[in-house]
């Protein structure tokens, strides 16, 4: 099975989240004004304005404008854009750097990486030209806070987790590349931009941290921490005090989930031993996890950890509350908190921390939990569960919090993407007008490029 359909991580936990006003972006968005906004959202609305699909069985890139009154959306020109080799096709998520001025994706079989400009004006996509080649599998593309560098690991044996400086262009230049561990997993980027950090997929049993040179984007290897793992899937606390990672090595029959305390000056890790009674650093047990389980969710407050739970037929969310001064992880009262459907895919929460999203694959419906804000207790809301698509895939959630976008690959009854409004007071989904859209065959992943206006 390829390795992107197994994981099925949505953009929203690979794009870095920036906290407004954070002195150490001043001199970059001083000398970019679409940074400057980016980063001072208490002075315009968060608009989405385009949705992109990475349709994996046939390697192409779906792109529509967002009416983001309506939620409407138009297919662009040129759109569907070719994104590696039809034969064999397995190409990842597609990733938007944080401006909205570019959209990325990697073909893991083709070994090459595609991008496009995004021009919010005319409403257009055009493609890149000369972007890197030749590379060894590559997962998806990791991009820092100021959208100046990218991430890329190369998840073969011996792989590398590469660096690229972006040109003001869009065009990519390799700037170095440094070890990832025998089999390099996705890397990820604090919302801080001080680091950036890699797990080992079947590898070395260990997770790597790198300090970022803010300036030329270069890595120093920082306190390697190793772990009894056989997959990683990384998410970090907003604050970035705390690095999560959940892996098989419970088996198919449940998984673990590790903390660990990153270091605030090297990126250095510190395990967190979430069990005081048996010998030597512990992870917490995460029962009827999938054998490779999407990563872990935390919401905007930094306080809950959720998963979804899939295997032997307990389909539910399992949540945490986090203790950010030690990082350990107690059980929400209520977990593990049931779904109504099956195949539960990986959670999204609503910008506001207020809802979370949940689809069910093989039941085509979409679960919908209002989150306690005291306790960090799931409830279902009036209405829930949602219909979807068939097959629906991982929520996606603009950053606004207007819309959610909703993948549905299941053969030919699927490959669509469904579409729907917000209520922002409930949380309740109602589809927009042409909702589902049609996209290419096996949609994977989905993107957003949203603006402040």
């Amino acid at each position: 099975m390829p390795r992107f359909k197994r994981f099925q991580v949505t953009l929203v936990l690979l794009l870095a989240s920036v906290s407004a006003g954070s002195s150490c972006f001043n001199s970059q968005t001083n000398s970019n004004p679409e940074l400057a906004l980016l980063f001072a959202p208490n002075l315009k609305n968060l608009i989405p304005r385009f949705v992109f699909v990475s349709n994996r069985q046939v390697a192409s890139l779906s792109a529509f404008s967002i009416d983001p009154v309506t939620g409407l959306l138009s297919q662009v020109s040129g759109s569907p854009f070719g994104i590696g080799p039809a034969s064999g096709a397995d190409v990842s998520q597609p990733v938007v750097d944080p401006t909205g001025r570019y959209v990325y994706n990697s073909s893991y079989t083709g070994g090459s990486l595609y991008g496009f400009s995004i021009d919010r004006n005319s409403q257009s996509v055009s493609p890149l030209t000369g972007l890197p080649t030749g590379l060894n599998q590559p997962f998806p593309v990791a991009i820092d806070a100021n959208s100046r560098f990218m991430f890329v690991s190369e998840n073969t044996a011996g792989g590398f987790l590469k660096e690229f400086a972006i040109g003001t262009d869009g065009s990519l230049n390799q700037i170095g590349s440094v070890s990832g561990g025998t089999q390099p997993s996705y890397p990820i980027v604090d919302a801080l931009n001080r680091f950036v950090f890699v797990g080992d997929f079947f590898g070395t049993n260990a997770a790597y941290p790198y300090k970022m040179d803010s300036s030329t984007g270069a890595l120093t290897a920082a306190t390697t921490v190793g772990y009894n793992a056989v997959s990683s899937l990384p998410a970090i606390e907003p604050s970035g005090k705390l690095l999560f990672l959940q892996n098989t090595a419970g088996g198919v029959n449940g998984a673990l989930l590790y903390s660990f305390l990153i270091d605030q000056i090297s990126g250095g890790l510190g395990f967190v031993d979430q069990d005081s009674v048996s010998p030597g650093p512990q992870g917490i047990g995460i029962p009827a996890t999938t054998p490779i389980p999407p990563a872990p969710v935390v919401t905007p407050d930094g306080r809950f950890l959720y998963v979804a739970l899939t295997q032997n037929g307990n389909n539910a969310v399992a949540g945490y509350a986090i203790d950010s001064s030690t990082g350990v992880l107690t059980a929400i009262p209520g977990h593990p908190f049931a779904t109504t459907g099956d195949s539960v895919q990986q959670p999204a929460i609503h910008a506001s921390g207020r809802f979370m999203y949940v689809a069910n694959t093989a039941s085509s419906t979409i679960d919908v939990f209002a989150i306690n804000p005291s306790t960090g207790a799931l409830s279902a809301i009036a209405g829930s569960p949602f219909t979807a698509g068939a097959g629906p895939g991982p929520v996606a959630i603009d950053r606004g919090g207007l819309f959610a976008f909703v993948p549905n690959n299941n053969g030919g009854a699927g490959n669509t993407m469904s579409v729907f409004k917000i209520d922002p007071t409930s949380g309740a989904l109602t589809p927009v007008s042409g909702s589902p859209y049609s996209v290419g065959t096996g949609p994977l992943g989905i993107a957003i490029a949203s603006y402040y206006e």
